[in-house]
């Protein structure tokens, strides 16, 4: 068995494609909460999904990992460790490998690095023959390594840097955004301008999260300030799953300040989030391609439905370079309030992790895995 664990979007990676998964898809021209824009790709829903979700209770969360395989395979047993270069060494780089024979589980297992990817290998015995070698899992690879480059590393200092380095990527702590948007407002300065939100807004807010008070916060707090009240007094938080904890940085909620025109201590915080709620109210549209942050990838646009008391209309707009990630938007839009907190922070952590598969995270993220693994080579193979 062989499985990409946390690998990077790589044009050679499959890519999701949004036809994939069902016809009927309302074109982005027919939303009533967002205004189609250059760079942007907008989910409006699917006609197939209205009855799927009735029975659903419970979506289905997509990160690359929850947890680290070496820790749970590799750590505290007599494991030999590897570094080397991949064939290609100026597309792949170097390679890092981990090799146990699993008595546990009768079969012998691998841990494939490289800064693309990090495959994951296991081979079940077949009756009482010995354990399969080194050469045997990597044949099962797809990862094209230099096999004369690899050199056997006796320090076991390394496996300390491995546990990190497979740790890294796992995340159970997300901020997110929540900005208030009245009607005709069209600017981000009038965005974050808004000192206070609406019955309506306040409404929401209770749905998605509890309030907390900032000063002495004992749980993850997302960069806000716990000790001097730099970021306000309150916010809002919650805990998904038992196991993910998400702090919102919500834009009424951080400090106001009527002398700063360009409103940039919350700016800060909101434009520095990878997925953010926009709350709007009335007609008005929002676009977001007047964003000027380059790290907001996901806007999840939410109105009060008009036409249902209770209910939420839901749209959401994708950076170009995001493929598309679930639980998809069902058409109508209308999501009741017993089901919209289980449905935004699902699509909230899932888009975050398909933003860091985009070429522009992901070009990062190799970019830090290849220095981590070259520091290794420096470190023990010199």
């Amino acid at each position: 068995q062989i499985y990409n664990i946390n690998s990077i979007n790589d044009n050679d990676e499959e890519e999701i494609n949004i036809m994939n998964i069902g016809t009927d898809w309302v074109d982005e021209k027919e939303s009533t909460l967002i205004q189609p824009g250059f760079g942007w790709h907008c989910e409006i829903g699917n006609k197939n999904l209205k009855k799927l979700y009735k029975n659903i209770l419970v979506l289905e969360i997509q990160p690359n990992q929850e947890q680290n395989l070496f820790e749970m395979y590799f750590f505290g047993k007599d494991m030999v460790n590897y570094l080397g270069m991949c064939t290609d060494e100026r597309k792949d780089g170097p390679v890092c490998i981990s090799y146990i024979e699993d008595e546990d589980n009768y079969g012998a297992r691998a841990l494939v690095r490289t800064p693309r990817k990090t495959q994951h290998i296991f081979i079940k015995n077949e009756g009482k023959k010995k354990f399969k070698s080194l050469k045997n899992i990597l044949e099962l690879s797809t990862i094209q390594i230099n096999k004369k480059s690899l050199k056997k590393i006796k320090n076991q200092n390394i496996i300390s840097e491995l546990h990190k380095f497979d740790g890294d990527h796992i995340v159970f702590n997300y901020k997110f955004g929540i900005l208030y948007v009245q009607d005709q407002q069209l600017t981000e300065n009038e965005w974050f301008g808004n000192e206070h939100g609406s019955e309506a807004f306040e409404r929401f807010l209770d749905i998605v999260g509890e309030r907390v008070t900032l000063q002495n916060f004992d749980k993850f707090r997302g960069g806000l300030d716990v000790s001097g009240n730099s970021t306000g007094l309150t916010s809002v938080y919650t805990k998904f799953r038992d196991k993910y904890e998400v702090m919102f940085h919500v834009s009424t909620l951080l400090p106001f300040m009527p002398n700063d025109t360009q409103k940039i201590e919350r700016k800060r915080h909101l434009g520095n989030d990878i997925g953010v709620i926009v709350f709007k109210e009335g007609n008005t549209l929002f676009p977001p391609e007047i964003v000027k942050s380059v790290f907001n990838h996901v806007f999840i646009v939410v109105q009060e439905d008009p036409e249902v008391e209770g209910n939420y209309l839901v749209n959401v707009a994708v950076k170009d370079g995001v493929n598309y990630f679930g639980p998809y938007v069902p058409y109508p839009c209308s999501i009741p309030p017993n089901f919209l907190r289980e449905f935004l922070l699902t699509k909230l952590l899932n888009g975050e992790w398909a933003a860091y598969r985009s070429p522009e995270f992901a070009h990062k993220m190799r970019r830090t895995k290849k220095l981590q693994l070259n520091n290794m080579l420096k470190v023990y193979c010199n």
